[in-house]
């Protein structure tokens, strides 16, 4: 279960036996990008546009973040995930007074928006050579305090209790020193007239880095950077990068890696048209030497404009359209497609916006069939995003279908998360029975929703899991398997899937089996 968290550190919820499978959507959208400000290859996250910018700034003329948040928010998503990347920027330094060389203090994020401030006082403190330190983030906009840590009884003796380098070690908000001064710092001067205390701000701010490559946003699994960050949180069903104004947010290295990434987490990465696609031609070119043929993802055309400046340059719509995904998700369910749900308008983008290029209906038939969502006109001179392909390019409906693949993808998802408690238990009939016993649950829940075609010969769902796919002396470190197979609506038959849990994951492959059609 995902936490929310001002430091990017998320909570997991361990699964119990026979525990219910949630079959309500809980839907967020991750955002990589870069920002001035904020924690720095972390998961965070943020439930408004407000609280994104008290984490990580203002918009930024050289990033398309701030504003793809924003439209998430406007077009009804309530759950983003951020994640800062930098290049080589650097953290801005407080230099606190003592009686020899001063303390010298680092920002841990960097960015020429991350303001701190100290101050330093003698109260209580047991020895001559200890201090006390407080430290406090602000918003540079407003000055008000956003974040405080207080450290007491530091220590300028290392390997003491408390001594500074290991006590600020554990700060959200500075590096340790690489070295501490001969003497104590000195106590920060109060103001006279009221008495307030006084706080020593920045000696010098920080930078923001250089743009980012494909090789910063794809980051490392040993370090846990960049995609691989996202590994500290348990799910999400959105991924997108930000780019800058006018280019985009990375290259083939970046969306391969992306495109694997979200396959093994059962998300969908979204990817924005280029900005030199003038008309549907132009496009269908784009797909023809670049094509994103992943039933993982799903793109779009054309791009937009805010209607208050009309001459401005396209903007990628990608915040928008999770937003919308994700409102939908909540209102109706993943099985749902956009378009079944006119009476809440749940297709309709925010009437600010207005589409970069107009789209002929000959145009959006012919993206369809190319595996791009058009943006077309609807009612009220708003902007309708239909969401019904990926880029899969298929005749395979289950494949190219986008409210089929998502569909797939939150069962899976759902599985996955919930039976792990089976990896650990004992093998045997006792804990197969348990473990089809949980996951039928869960379908027939679904079901009863109307996610799957049900009919009077057929539930539309089915699952194994005995010792036809498993055995009780199996090897240490053998799956133990499952069949899921469902029948999704409006599909033109069944799918199956193959689940294999282990302790140290669970994989699901898609497989097929003979008559399978006639056992659901």
């Amino acid at each position: 279960m995902l936490e929310h968290s001002e430091t990017g550190m998320t909570v997991s919820a361990a699964p119990v036996r026979g525990e219910a499978l949630d079959a309500a959507p809980q839907p967020s959208a991750v955002f990589l990008g870069r920002a001035t400000s904020g924690p720095l290859q972390q998961p965070v996250v943020v439930e408004s546009f407000a609280e994104f910018e008290r984490l990580f700034g203002a918009p930024w003329a050289e990033t398309t973040l701030s504003t793809s948040v924003a439209q998430f928010f406007q077009h009804g998503g309530t759950r983003a995930v951020i994640v800062r990347i930098a290049a080589n920027a650097r953290g801005g330094t407080l230099e606190i007074p003592t009686d020899g060389e001063p303390l010298l203090l680092e920002a841990r994020n960097p960015g020429s928006n991350e303001r701190l401030r100290a101050s330093v006082d003698l109260h209580g403190v047991s020895e001559s050579h200890r201090f006390n330190l407080t430290l406090q983030r602000l918003d540079p906009r407003t000055d008000q305090i956003v974040d405080q840590e207080l450290f007491a009884d530091l220590s300028l003796k290392t390997h003491e209790s408390r001594d500074a380098v290991s006590a600020l070690s554990e700060s959200r908000l500075v590096l340790p020193p690489r070295s501490l001064p001969g003497g104590r710092p000195q106590p920060t001067p109060t103001d006279f007239l009221t008495s307030a205390i006084g706080y020593i701000p920045m000696r010098a701010p920080g930078n923001d880095g250089d743009s980012l490559s494909d090789y910063d946003l794809v980051g490392s699994s040993r370090h846990a950077t960049g995609l691989f960050s996202l590994d500290a949180i348990d799910h999400f069903d959105f991924l997108y990068a930000c780019g800058a104004p006018g280019r985009p947010a990375g290259g083939a290295t970046y969306f391969v890696a992306a495109e694997r990434y979200c396959e093994s987490r059962n998300a969908t990465l979204v990817i924005d048209p280029p900005d030199d696609c003038k008309d549907t031609a132009a496009l269908l070119g784009w797909r023809r030497r670049r094509p994103v043929v992943s039933a993982h993802c799903f793109t779009y055309f054309p791009k937009i404009i805010h209607r208050e400046t009309p001459n401005g340059k396209p903007q990628p719509a990608a915040g928008a359209l999770m937003g919308l995904l994700c409102r939908h998700d909540v209102r109706r369910h993943v099985f749902m497609s956009l378009v079944d749900d006119r009476e809440q308008n749940s297709a309709a983008l925010h009437r600010d916006w207005q589409p970069a290029f107009e789209l002929l209906p000959d145009d959006a038939l012919a993206l369809l069939r190319n595996g791009v969502n058009p943006l077309i006109p609807g009612s009220q001179g708003r902007l309708l995003f239909p969401g019904v392909v990926t880029s899969a390019n298929t005749q395979d409906r289950a494949l190219g279908s986008l409210v089929q693949q998502r569909l797939a993808k939150f069962v899976l998802s759902r599985i996955e998360r919930g039976t792990r408690w089976a990896a650990f238990a004992e093998r045997g009939p006792e804990t197969w029975h348990a473990l089809q016993d949980q996951v039928s649950r869960f379908l027939e829940s679904l079901a009863d929703q109307g996610a799957f075609k049900v009919s009077a010969v057929s539930s539309g769902w089915w699952v194994q899991c005995d010792a036809a796919l498993n055995d009780e002396a199996g090897e240490a470190g053998r799956p133990i398997r499952l069949l899921v197979g469902f029948h999704m609506r409006q599909a033109a038959y069944p799918v199956m899937y193959s689940v294999a849990l282990r302790p140290d994951g669970t994989t699901a492959t898609r497989t097929v089996l003979q008559g399978a059609d006639t056992t659901l």
